[in-house]
């Protein structure tokens, strides 16, 4: 059976809520098939090559599963083909993978000659949830025997079978439904940003060096949290990481936290020299720094977080940045004629920049639509 047909943009689909559901078990029944993958390799074999442009997947929880992509010499290892979702044995993860690909230890592969992206998107949350609620890590994974066994409701038709044509409907027009909103929130940023201006580029700029503590003003590390004393709450926890902004967590601001806010955060460890503009309040972990300097807008945070990210080289898990460090550090900005770093050419750096790819983005909306 194939779910291939577009969706009508008119076309209303059935609330979840409203829709009749029955509990199947999947894999024994044949509705969809699992076996292990075709591949399977340590990534310490993986070989290094040209046009590393195939996914290797492992049992990540990020990114698709991709850990990285790696050259086409490293299917002598086995592969599998795409149109199928990849599950994580003792990570409970699942994902559609839409490409060949290959991977790393413990991994599963399921297909069916119904599932395309729309169904599998419609699954995964289905997959997940009772994995995540039946398997663990440590003895208790996702074995093949176990996964076989697995059961999980499903939207089903009038006769009571599976409704593979409204699971892919649903997620087709919960997909209009977020692109409009996409493309809606990219003109209005590029109505508020206006027109690019012409400027010289990267590389005809003059730059110099400045020490850190003389662009910024501020520069004060966030205060020790233990995490048994974190309180579930609304404001962001910015700690070491180099994921999500930074936000590690979001619990309240509780008295004795340090809380900023419309600045940069530096990690000091962990992901050390990893630097994000931050523009909202939050609560900073003893593991960040942060910057800030007066009269400066996001625009220019966000040039000067690259410019921090250069030094990133500088630092590893066993050289911290610590205030000795930060107070040394140096980084490279463009200059204007008074040799003093070029604010001005930063902000309309960053708003070129940010006009091209919302742009971009605009037109990749267009072609998913």
């Amino acid at each position: 059976m194939t779910t291939s047909r577009m969706i009508n943009e008119n076309m209303t689909v059935t609330p979840l809520g409203e829709k009749e559901w029955e509990p199947f078990n999947v894999f024994e029944s044949g509705i969809l098939s699992i076996k292990t993958t075709g591949s399977g390799v340590d990534g310490i074999r993986i070989k290094s090559g040209n046009d590393e442009n195939v996914p290797y997947i492992t049992r990540s929880d990020t990114n698709n599963g991709i850990a990285r992509f790696v050259s086409e010499t490293n299917y002598e290892y086995g592969f599998d083909e795409g149109g199928c979702i990849i599950v994580g044995l003792d990570t409970q993860t699942a994902f559609w993978q839409p490409g060949r690909f290959i991977t790393g230890q413990n991994i599963h592969i399921i297909t069916a000659d119904w599932l395309n992206m729309e169904s599998a998107m419609f699954l995964i949350p289905l997959l997940r949830s009772q994995m995540r609620a039946k398997f663990n890590w440590g003895g208790n994974g996702a074995t093949l025997k176990r996964m076989r066994k697995l059961a999980i409701m499903l939207p089903v038709t009038g006769s009571g079978e599976p409704d593979y044509t409204y699971m892919a409907d649903y997620v087709r027009q919960r997909r209009m439904t977020m692109l409009e909103k996409y493309r809606a929130y990219a003109e209005k940023r590029i109505t508020a940003l206006g027109d690019s201006a012409t400027i010289p580029a990267l590389e005809e700029k003059e730059w110099h060096a400045f020490a850190v503590n003389q662009v910024f003003l501020s520069i004060q590390r966030g205060k020790r949290l233990k995490n048994a004393d974190h309180i579930p709450g609304c404001m962001p926890y910015v700690s070491s990481t180099a994921l999500n902004n930074g936000v590690a967590d979001w619990i309240d601001a509780t008295e004795g936290t340090r809380v900023f806010e419309d600045c940069i955060s530096l990690a000091n460890s962990g992901s050390v020299g990893s630097a994000f503009y931050e523009p909202f309040a939050f609560v900073a972990s003893d593991h960040i720094t942060h910057l800030k300097r007066p009269d400066t807008n996001g625009y220019i945070y966000l040039f000067l977080t690259c410019a921090l990210e250069k030094q990133k080289a500088n630092f590893n898990f066993s050289r911290e940045i610590n205030d000795s460090r930060i107070n040394k550090l140096r980084i490279m900005l463009p200059v204007n004629d008074a040799n003093e770093p070029d604010y001005k050419y930063m902000e309309q750096y960053a708003r070129n920049m940010m006009i091209h790819k919302l742009r971009q983005y605009l037109t990749f909306i267009e072609s998913k639509a």
